[in-house]
């Protein structure tokens, strides 16, 4: 029977409004208990042959009562600094990097879900052959330098410059369509197409919700690809990676539920 750790990564990304409601900033927060839903509903649905350990969410040593942050704006700079013992860092990352590379000696299989891309992070390995799915590319070619990296919209840019997989293929870009190539992002990697065989090899599933069909509302993202739900599970069920991220799913926004039911489908895949 394979043994599967499940971790919650409860980072969700805050956005700092002036006075004049203009976006001025993001922040990524922690906040606790973020992924305590989707994980009950992972746990109270059965598998025959595997053995999934829920291990809670990371905590990234921050001591919080606050209530949870969804994905809202903050609307002046002062409510805002109430965060600030909050905030997660690329040293925070590193540090629970730790914790992730120790449960995957120890189990068959790791799966982190996350409201933010951000998390993605944990996961990366220099060791690593990557699938990547989501519309962005989250990756800005031009003006790098201005990047740290820090954020769900430019840690690729990390990945890039201090982590180095071997490989990223990245799939449900939409870059592809010259319509949305602007709000796609630019692209780290290699451009996969469903039905290549370039996934067979990967380490580690990087997935946003965003990857998918806009009508099967499994996220609030106005730019989605066209991706099913079978055909990721597909290359998943194929492959079996140790490692399998899947970021940027809020409960509230599972419309239909097909969120929650892609994400038992992916483990049971494992089997």
């Amino acid at each position: 029977m394979k043994n599967i750790a499940l971790i919650g990564v409860p980072i969700e990304t805050v956005f700092i409004e002036d006075a004049d409601g203009f976006c001025i900033d993001s922040w990524e927060s922690y906040s606790k208990g973020l992924t305590d839903k989707i994980r009950s509903q992972i746990m109270n649905s059965k598998t025959k042959n595997l053995n999934v350990i829920d291990k809670g969410e990371l905590d990234f040593g921050i001591i919080s009562e606050s209530k949870v942050q969804q994905r809202n704006f903050y609307y002046d700079a002062h409510h805002g600094m109430k965060l600030k013992n909050q905030i997660i860092s690329l040293d925070n990352i590193s540090e629970q990097k730790k914790t992730i590379k120790e449960l995957s000696n120890l189990f068959d299989h790791v799966i982190c879900i996350g409201p933010s891309h951000f998390g993605a992070l944990l996961l990366y390995q220099p060791i690593d052959s990557v699938v990547r799915a989501d519309f962005h590319g989250d990756y800005f070619r031009k003006d790098q330098d201005r990047y740290s990296g820090a954020s769900y919209g430019s840690y690729m840019i990390t990945v890039k410059r201090d982590i180095k997989p071997r490989k990223v293929v990245n799939y449900g870009w939409g870059g592809l369509d010259s319509e949305r190539k602007e709000e796609a992002m630019d692209l780290f990697g290699e451009v996969g197409v469903i039905g290549d065989d370039r996934y067979k090899n990967a380490t580690l599933f990087d997935i946003d919700m965003d990857c998918f069909s806009p009508d099967l509302r499994m996220c609030s993202q106005p730019n989605c690809s066209d991706l099913r739900r079978y055909q990721i599970e597909r290359m998943i069920s194929e492959v079996k990676p140790p490692k399998i991220g899947i970021f940027e799913y809020r409960s509230d926004y599972d419309v239909l539920g097909n969120g929650a039911q892609f994400i038992t489908n992916v483990i049971k895949a494992l089997e």
